[in-house]
């Protein structure tokens, strides 16, 4: 499954998805998911869909500390954020640095990849660039056999 060209679903859906899923989450923070995964899902034309699905996966459904207390949706790491919807532009900007390299981005683009927290260390690794699909992150992202799969599964339970 193509990262670029991700499907995108309308807020309420994912609310509704969260009302299943995630009601242990309080109303505030299911709208500052939802609203952030919705709108950086179109404007880095990834969708909402497969990074909230990868978010879930991550975090158990957004039970784990990393969460809850760091507000971090999905990076590696010890990184925090001051809300909700910080911590998702980050997982985003990460997915873009992953997808895109600087050449040819615009302006704007290039602006938000550097959003990424691990920036420099994608670079050092020469990571930037390297995923085009879900499943490039199988070794990349996470090295546990089943994890792409279980990003499908949750995907296709967000979309119904």
């Amino acid at each position: 499954m193509r990262i670029i060209q991700g499907r995108i679903i309308p807020e309420q859906q994912v609310l509704s998805w969260f009302s299943n899923y995630a009601r242990h989450l309080d109303l505030e923070v299911r709208y500052q998911l939802a609203s952030a995964y919705t709108s950086c899902g179109y404007f880095t034309t990834f969708g909402n869909v497969y990074p909230l699905a990868q978010a879930a996966v991550e975090t158990n459904h957004f039970t784990t500390e990393q969460f809850t207390v760091n507000r971090n949706p999905a990076l590696n790491g010890n990184y925090a954020f001051d809300t909700y919807s910080a911590g998702v532009v980050a997982h985003m900007a990460h997915l873009a640095a992953y997808v895109y390299i600087d050449d040819g981005l615009d302006s704007f683009t290039k602006s938000f990849v550097r959003l990424s927290p691990a920036i420099s260390q994608m670079q050092k690794s020469s990571l930037r660039g390297s995923a085009r699909d879900w499943e490039d992150f199988q070794d990349r992202w996470n090295s546990e056999p089943s994890y792409v799969k279980q990003i499908h599964y949750v995907a296709q339970t967000i979309l119904g």
